[in-house]
Parts: C-alpha cells; sequence; structure tokens
C-alpha cells in the first residue's frame, strides 16, 4: 500500500492550486481578449457606418451647393476647361509611354500595354454611385467594351498602384464627378496626363436649364438619359480614337473645313487687337463680340445655337483657346491666326 506523507500532500495540493489558478488565469485573459476583438470590432463597424453617414450627408450637400449653372460652372470650371482642350481625334497607340512616375508606383512594360476594350471607370466607392456605375457598364457592354473600376478586385495593402494600372491599361476613361471626390480628380489628372480619352459624367439638378457645352461632358437628368447620351458619346471616342490625327497646317485642303459661322468669327477675332472673343449671356440674349462687332444678328434661339456652335468647333480644332473659366472669354491661338490668314470673306 502507498503511503503519502503530509509534505507529499501538500505538494500535490499545491500542484493543483497552482494548475488551476493558470488554468484560471488563461481563461480571464482569453475572455479579456476575445472582449476586446469584439469590442474592436464593433467599434470598427461603427466607425464604417459614422463614415457612410457622413459621406451621404456630404454628397447630399454638394448636390445642394451645385444646384445652379452658374454654382456648377465656378465649382468645375478647371474640369470644363481641360476637357475643352482634349483632341478631337486620339493617336492609335498599342502601349503608354513609361515614365519615372509610373516605374516608381510599380507599373511594369506589361502593364504599358493597352487593352482595347478596357474602360476605367473612376468612382467613389459608395452606395450611392453603383447605379450610375451599372448604367455605364451595360453601355460599355453593349459597345463591345469591359467597364471596370478600382473596387471590384481584391487588393491587400496600399491599393494605387493597382488603381494606376488599370487606368494606364485602359483605352478609356469614364469618370463621375458629381461627387467631388479627391480621389476621382487626382485619378482624372493621371488619365489626361496619360492622354486618355476622358468622359466626364455628372447629373443636374432638376427643372434647372444647364447649357454647359464642352467635348465628352454628359450631363444628365435620369439614368435613361445617361444611357442614352453615354451610348453616343463612348461610340463618338471610339471612332476618334481610331482615326489619326492631321494637324491643321498639314491639312490637304490648306483651310481645314469649317462652317460658314466659324470662318467668320475666327476671321474677326484675328483682327482683333487683342486676338479675344466675349460670348456674353443676359436675360435679354446672347452676344459674341469681337473686332468691335456683335455677330449675333439677331436673339432668336437658332440663330444663337449656330454662332455657339462656331465657337465649339474653333475650341475643338483648337483655333481659340478658352481664358475665362465660366466659359465667356476666349482667343486666337497661334494656329488659329495662321488658319486665319488663309481665310477670303
Amino acid at each position: 500500500m502507498i503511503s503519502f506523507s503530509v509534505s507529499d500532500l501538500i505538494s500535490v495540493v499545491g500542484v493543483v492550486i497552482a494548475f488551476t489558478a493558470l488554468l484560471l488565469t488563461v481563461m480571464v485573459i482569453y475572455n479579456n481578449r476575445r472582449h476586446t476583438r469584439y469590442d474592436d470590432d464593433r467599434h470598427r463597424i461603427e466607425l464604417e457606418l459614422m463614415r457612410r453617414s457622413i459621406e451621404s450627408q456630404m454628397y447630399g450637400l454638394n448636390e445642394k451647393l451645385l444646384a445652379t449653372e452658374d454654382r456648377w460652372r465656378d465649382v468645375n470650371h478647371l474640369l470644363i476647361s481641360s476637357q475643352s482642350r482634349q483632341p478631337d481625334a486620339f493617336e492609335p497607340s498599342k502601349q503608354v509611354v513609361p515614365s519615372v512616375f509610373l516605374s516608381s508606383a510599380g507599373i511594369s512594360p506589361d502593364d504599358l500595354k493597352i487593352e482595347r476594350d478596357l474602360v476605367f471607370v473612376l468612382t467613389p466607392f459608395h452606395p450611392t454611385y453603383k447605379k450610375q456605375f451599372e448604367v455605364v457598364a451595360s453601355v460599355c457592354n453593349g459597345l463591345g467594351l469591359r467597364a471596370m473600376r478600382g473596387d471590384e478586385e481584391f487588393v491587400p495593402g496600399d491599393v494605387f498602384p493597382h488603381i494606376l494600372r488599370l487606368i494606364t491599361r485602359a483605352r478609356i476613361v469614364v469618370a463621375i464627378i458629381d461627387g467631388r471626390n479627391p480621389n476621382v480628380f487626382y485619378e482624372l489628372g493621371i488619365a489626361h496626363a496619360l492622354g486618355k480619352p476622358a468622359i466626364l459624367i455628372a447629373p443636374t439638378p432638376e427643372d434647372v436649364p444647364f447649357d454647359i457645352r464642352t467635348k465628352r461632358l454628359v450631363l444628365f437628368q435620369s439614368l435613361d438619359e445617361l444611357q442614352e447620351k453615354l451610348k453616343d458619346e463612348l461610340a463618338r471616342v471610339v471612332v476618334a480614337s481610331e482615326q489619326p490625327i492631321q494637324p491643321v497646317a498639314e491639312a490637304r485642303t490648306g483651310v481645314p473645313e469649317l462652317l460658314p459661322e466659324a470662318r467668320v468669327l475666327l476671321k474677326e477675332a484675328s483682327l482683333d487687337p487683342q486676338g479675344a472673343i466675349i460670348l456674353a449671356r443676359y436675360i435679354g440674349g446672347t452676344t459674341l463680340q469681337t473686332n468691335g462687332k456683335n455677330l449675333i444678328p439677331s436673339n432668336e434661339r437658332r440663330e444663337v445655337a449656330r454662332w455657339e456652335q462656331a465657337l465649339e468647333l474653333l475650341t475643338a480644332r483648337g483655333l481659340v483657346v478658352a481664358r475665362g473659366h465660366k466659359g465667356e472669354i476666349y482667343e486666337v491661338t497661334n494656329t488659329g491666326y495662321q488658319v486665319a490668314d488663309m481665310i477670303d470673306l
């Protein structure tokens, strides 16, 4: 029969107590950590919900701030100006020219190859813009193109190289600009710098008669209107990107083909001492002034529209350039003077 001394029993009891204490300590630590993780997860969820709520309020406030055409022009004058300077056609290209900026962001030579069916959509990652993206994707699909946005693929770590890679590979870029999202604007600037054809889309408030005319800017009041307008604009860009660019000075016909009003406007502007054109809209009508003359003979809307189209054509051809941020002041470019010298009225 095995017998235990008192000291042995005390040792065994001590070991049991120590083990029990250790087990309890581990359980307490585990429970505390579990609660900590729960609190962290709950806190993270609360912050995410708060962020989305604040973003929604900001987007709603932004809509109110841009409720009139004048406000919209004031806020977006740089975008309007940059769009008006885009060429009518884009050099067909198979890849983007490498640069230090691209290589420093991890863009490899393979990433420089343009995917002819890829349309990259610059959009805030917020549910507010989901339906707009779905319309863009639907239009692209109907034209044999493939629309992508930056959050469709899971990318661990820094997402910027992934976004930059998609911009670089894209044939065309579509930007949803009404959210005033800084990431979208930064990415749009990169797209412009890389020479990408860019189409800007933004809703306008209902019952507000916007009259903003510039290249590749799609304003809409309903998703159906967005679909119709974007389809036409995308089709034009696809066709334009396949056309070789021929400088005006090298055109075989000498003087590029211009509307009669555009020829008169360019010639008169070239005779103006400052080479300036002023488009002024008043409650009582519209004037188009240059060389001391108002070229719009009447305020009949059809007549005004013809001269506005002439100004748009000269701007699109790079013969005049917008100087005022509200689209009111234009100046003749060097190419414009060269063409004007060849025009006989």
